[in-house]
Order: structure tokens, then sequence, then C-alpha cells
């Protein structure tokens, strides 16, 4: 052993000082046993000691919170850097060890998921789509193929849900029909539902054509046509009734009018 190293008491190998963790009360001010030594004892004590572990966890639950809590606090900026650096160091080893627990808990996740949605205030579900929307554009192609593969690995739920969606939400579904119809025509602009529904009652629930009341059986129309180079926007957009719609059908809306005169 030099000034610059010393013998460790378990492996008996000579190492540099900095492979030994401090002790004050310690002779030189380190542990006789090296942190590679203390590190497995650790890990060989959690395992033989794993049932005594779990039962005193669980009878001093809110106390072990607590104290994590304010040792967290107090190291939160060391505890954060060893951890990204654990982290970058092994990322395929952390990536496999998470999506391993998630396939575990897959049920219990996804209600811890929902519960805190559910109590999320709306400041936090802001937070949330902002930072969602901000990861999709930095992962744009990963998302799409996780999505992808998602509804080839769950076809039959994924398809249940849409259709549960789309029965509750008519008018959402329509608009998404429509703007998809759009965009095949390569059409400028898109609406939503809501806007649908303002201009409905713009309209006072009457088709722009003939004014007679529509009810809830009524038709959105472009009102130039998209094969005309009409927008898919809101403002190129009126409700009209079933027979108005169908007559006017791809034609100008000023060729239309002529035919009602």
């Amino acid at each position: 052993m030099s000034a610059q190293s010393k013998t460790c008491t378990q492996c008996g190998l000579d190492l540099p000082l900095d492979a030994f963790g401090k002790h004050a009360m310690g002779k030189d001010g380190l542990k006789a046993a090296c942190k590679e030594c203390r590190r497995a004892n650790g890990k060989q004590y959690n395992i033989d000691n794993a049932e005594k572990k779990r039962a005193y966890r669980a009878a001093n639950r809110e106390r072990i919170r607590a104290r994590d809590k304010t040792y967290y606090e107090k190291n939160k900026e060391t505890i954060c850097a060893r951890v990204q650096q654990y982290q970058a160091e092994n990322r395929e080893e952390c990536l496999e060890r998470s999506r391993q627990y998630r396939a575990e808990h897959l049920e219990e996740l996804r209600e811890k998921e929902r519960e805190r949605a559910r109590n999320a205030s709306e400041e936090q579900r802001v937070q949330a789509r902002r930072r969602a929307r901000l990861w999709y554009v930095e992962n744009k192609e990963r998302a799409q193929e996780y999505a992808r593969q998602y509804r080839i690995d769950n076809r039959e739920r994924v398809d249940k849900r849409v259709t549960d969606w789309m029965r509750d939400n008519p008018e959402a579904a329509r608009a998404i029909r429509r703007n998809r119809k759009a965009r095949l025509r390569a059409a400028e602009g898109s609406h939503s539902a809501s806007d649908v529904t303002a201009q409905y009652d713009r309209q006072g629930g009457r088709c722009y054509y003939c004014e007679e009341s529509v009810g809830e059986a009524y038709h959105v129309d472009h009102v130039i046509p998209l094969s005309l180079g009409g927008r898919n926007s809101p403002d190129n957009l009126v409700i009209a009734c079933p027979d108005c719609n169908l007559s006017k059908g791809g034609k100008h809306p000023m060729e239309f009018a002529g035919r009602l005169l």
C-alpha cells in the first residue's frame, strides 16, 4: 500500500483511494472495504433479506416516503446528475428494464395514469398536452411506428375504441371524414365539429339555400365545391338540407342558385 492507494479488506486488492468511500471514524478517513465490494455485499444482503425488507417497508411506508422526499429535496441536483449519467452509460439496459417492468405491470400502470389524469388540474392538463405535442414533433417517425405496431398488435381493441368514439361523437367523426376527403383532393384548410355547430347556430338551423328548417337531418356543404378549388375551411361551409346538398353536388353556387330561381 502506498500513500496513493489502499488495500481492500474484502477482495485484498491494492486500489486507488478514490475506490473507497469516505468514513469519518476511519483511521485514514476511508472505508475499510472498497466501493465494489460494499456494493456487492449490499446486493447480496438485499437478496438474503428480501422478505424482511418488504415487511419493514410495508409497516413503515409513510415514514420511508417522508425520509426519501426530504433527502431528495436536499440532494436533487446531485441525484438527477447521477441518474442521467447512469442512464447515458447504460441506455440499453435501462430501456430493457423499463420495457420488462411495463409489460409485467401494464394494467397497474395504466390505472395510475388514468387516476393522475382524473385528478390533474387544468394547468397540468395543458402542460401535459404541450409536452406530448413537443415529444411528437421531436420523435414523429418513432411515434408513428409505435402507433402502427400498436394497431397491429391490438386490432380488436383499437377497432372497438374507434367504433365507440364515433358513436359517441358523431359530429367530430363526420368532420374527420370531411377533412380526410379534402386532403385526398389536396384542398386547403380544415375544420372541426365546433365550427359546424357554430355555423348551424348562425343559420338558425335552416338550410342555406331553401331556408327550410333542417333539424338534425342536415348536410354540411362546401359552398365552392372542392372539385372547383374550394377550401375546406369554416368560411366555405354552410348547413344545407339533404335535398339541396344532393341537388347542388359539385356545381358552383351561382349555377345552383340560378336553377333554384
